[in-house]
């Protein structure tokens, strides 16, 4: 047992050296966590959230007025990361995990979910969340995942960043919104998703493979159009987010993440629908 153990960790340390920036974003992750169990939930939002934190509720808000202005509660709201990757630049990240929703620290009943988050590292070096959402889904639909935390390898010489990846990203999402709107959303997921996309919809546990994207859009399979709002990038060019409204037949709303990662082209990594209130 003690061999087992210490090659367990071996491994632990080996993988943590070679995706540093992932796991140092894990960190920060689960340290919002334990401020939220020791300090609850107002403080501790209003301590990682940057100052222009974007939220949803369900239209597009600023994250740190809205909790701000929210009273302080007695509730219990933990979660823990499970995926985590990190731009080459080291200063924009994304991290997902399963989240556990108490009324009371000592309350026998749970909501169940999956949080989403963009971090931004800050001038000072630490961590902050730029975008903050999540889904909730019963207990029946919550299942083992195992740990994902990468740091994407740096760009090639003379490779798009900043701005430029900006631009990319805001012409990409725009050419996938023209293909949705004309072919549909399955064909749209299909052709622009990347392999390992992350889709969350309430109700389901997120998705993992494209397979089971496609499968998640096949239980509601409305035809829907998008509006883009506006994007953020990484410094690096490999990762970036896009938000707006979709609209579908009969005019159900909802507001939309994406996460785009450049691999041989812009791939959708990460795809999030925040539903309005009927």
């Amino acid at each position: 047992m003690k061999i087992i153990f210490l090659l367990s960790a071996f491994v632990v340390i080996c993988f943590s050296q070679h995706h540093p920036m992932a796991h140092q974003l894990a960190r920060a992750e689960r340290s919002f966590s334990a401020a939220s169990e020791k300090i609850g939930i107002k403080e501790s939002f209003l301590q990682f959230l940057s100052d222009d934190c974007l939220m949803f509720n369900p239209y597009p808000v600023n994250g740190k007025e809205l909790y701000r202005q929210r009273p302080a509660s007695a509730a219990y709201l933990t979660w823990l990361p499970s995926f985590v990757e990190v731009s080459a630049s080291g200063d924009f990240g994304i991290a997902s995990g399963p989240w556990e929703y108490r009324k009371t620290k000592n309350d026998t009943s749970a909501a169940y979910g999956h949080y989403f988050s963009v971090w931004i590292k800050q001038k000072d070096g630490t961590w902050k969340v730029a975008l903050d959402n999540g889904i909730s889904y019963p207990k029946k639909e919550k299942r083992e995942e195992g740990e994902y935390f990468k740091d994407l390898a740096a760009a090639k010489p003379g490779a798009h960043t900043g701005d430029s990846a900006m631009k990319e990203i805001l012409e990409r999402e725009q050419e996938f919104i023209g293909f949705a709107r004309k072919n549909g959303s399955i064909k749209a997921y299909s052709r622009y998703a990347a392999a390992n996309i992350r889709m969350y919809r309430n109700g389901s546990f997120p998705s993992g493979q494209k397979k089971d994207a496609i499968a998640l859009i096949n239980v509601s399979p409305k035809q829907v159009d998008f509006s883009l709002t506006n994007a953020k990038s990484a410094s690096s060019g490999d990762l970036g987010f896009t938000y707006g409204f979709s609209v579908d037949v009969k005019n159900d709303t909802s507001s939309f993440i994406r996460v785009w990662r450049k691999e041989k082209e812009w791939k959708i990594a990460v795809d999030m629908l925040e539903p309005f209130k009927k």
